[in-house]
């Protein structure tokens, strides 16, 4: 039917009575074996004509409508017209990314791959108790850590040594457990402007804290690490591993 409205000089209608005529002049009859009925249309039997846009072709129920077993509904012109494998990779990526953000503010319980990295969304109760990231054992170079508190503890755990990072007024402090518990490092920051308040480790060649654009050295982990989270407020919270 496209060839009725080719951008080309002459009539429209004139195409689409040219288009008729050929089609309804043929002795073509069209069978399938899943027809209900007889396998053949007859002459002057009614027909229905439904399209399909190419992004419904995917979802399941529609699948099962078509039968995807039928060798004829493999082929779907439309999903290369519309950009095919990338244009489903790009549909993929932004669902994932507003899928977390919608967790993220709510503070839903929800594992989400966001571009390279894999990211926890949950909740904390008010109190100072520690609770799980829920990631187990991790091995990334690069880790963020988001949340609306004002006053945390992020808690991180290696063979080799403890790290508590509190947020208090003004200041981070880093303290590694069990080394005498005083003497700990002390970063100021002024992030309290900010909804999110987004905590940055990097466990690479160069281990540090970012915080609002300043940095402070970290000490070397050795192997996996686990991270425990609390704070002061309910809140929610957000953490990324790359």
């Amino acid at each position: 039917m496209a060839f009725a409205f080719l951008p080309i000089s002459g009539s429209r209608q004139g195409r689409v009575r040219l288009y008729a005529e050929q089609e309804g002049g043929g002795h073509l009859r069209h069978c399938h074996p899943s027809r209900i009925g007889q396998p053949c249309c007859a002459c002057g039997e009614a027909a229905a004509l439904v399209h399909v846009a190419g992004d419904l072709k995917r979802w399941p129920a529609m699948q099962n409508f078509l039968g995807r077993e039928d060798t004829e509904g493999r082929s779907r012109a439309s999903e290369q017209w519309w950009g095919g494998d990338f244009r489903q990779q790009k549909l993929k990526k932004q669902s994932e990314e507003k899928m977390f953000l919608m967790a993220k503010d709510q503070g839903l319980e929800l594992l989400v791959p966001v571009g390279s990295s894999w990211c926890r969304t949950l909740r904390t109760e008010a109190g100072a108790r520690y609770r799980a990231s829920g990631l187990g054992q991790l091995r990334g170079e690069e880790l963020e850590v988001q949340t609306t508190a004002r006053e945390f503890r992020v808690l991180i755990s290696s063979s080799n040594r403890s790290l508590e990072i509190s947020m208090e007024a003004q200041h981070v402090v880093l303290l590694e457990l069990g080394a005498g518990g005083a003497g700990g490092a002390v970063l100021q920051h002024a992030c309290f402007e900010r909804r999110w308040i987004s905590l940055r480790l990097g466990f690479g060649s160069q281990p540090q804290l970012e915080l609002c654009g300043d940095k402070m050295a970290l000490p070397a982990m050795l192997g996996g690490f686990s991270l425990q989270i609390a704070s002061e407020q309910e809140a929610p919270w957000a953490i990324c591993v790359t």
